[in-house]
């Protein structure tokens, strides 16, 4: 008898731990499942066009540029003007400036990604052209009172092989008109470089 009670004791402590193995298990599982879900809802959201690239896609179109350049502080700017054409890519992720003009009668070409970075919470710019060999790189916010989208970031300088700390910040004064302007950092003072009036 005392075997008997044994077995079935034994046997017991056999079911209930198969019993709350497979609890654990479903309730590991429910766990890993909600936790997909979320990460799956994060990557949606970082993945989606929002306002901010509703309002860029906007900027789509063909548009001319009068510009004028600052070769030192103090000096008469050198004026140029070209075209550029705006365009929407990957979904309305991004967009794409292809601009062409000419700086000291010698022909011109740049293109820029523009973009909204929802991971980050920044616009993010990236920028190359047949003047240099550098992709510059920028990040930036909006103030909303003032309109005025401030972008920051460095490039090497090729004068002095240094790092030079940029300022842009592009306004848009209407639909069909806005303003970009370039500043940098030497020796601890900051200078306009730059002035581009876009109109269309």
């Amino acid at each position: 008898l005392k075997l008997f009670f044994k077995q079935i004791f034994l046997n017991m402590k056999k079911i209930i731990f198969i019993f709350s193995f497979l609890i654990l298990i479903s309730f590991t599982a429910t766990i890993l499942k909600a936790q997909d879900q979320d990460a799956m809802k994060k990557w949606m959201e970082y993945m989606t066009p929002g306002e901010q690239h509703i309002a860029m896609a906007k900027m789509a179109g063909d548009w001319k540029y009068t510009s004028k350049m600052w070769m030192a502080p103090g000096q008469e700017p050198m004026t140029t003007e070209g075209k550029a054409k705006f365009e929407v890519l990957l979904g309305g992720r991004y967009v794409q400036m292809n601009v062409n003009g000419s700086i000291m009668g010698m022909p011109f070409e740049g293109i820029g990604v523009n973009g909204y970075d929802n991971a980050s919470k920044k616009y993010v710019s990236s920028w190359i052209d047949n003047m240099g060999t550098s992709i510059m790189f920028l990040e930036g916010t909006m103030d909303p009172a003032t309109n005025v989208l401030t972008y920051t970031g460095t490039m090497v300088d090729p004068m002095t092989g240094k790092n030079l700390q940029i300022r842009q910040t592009i306004k848009g004064e209407t639909a069909d008109k806005f303003i970009m302007e370039m500043y940098d950092t030497k020796e601890g003072v900051e200078n306009k470089s730059m002035e581009i009036v876009y109109t269309r």
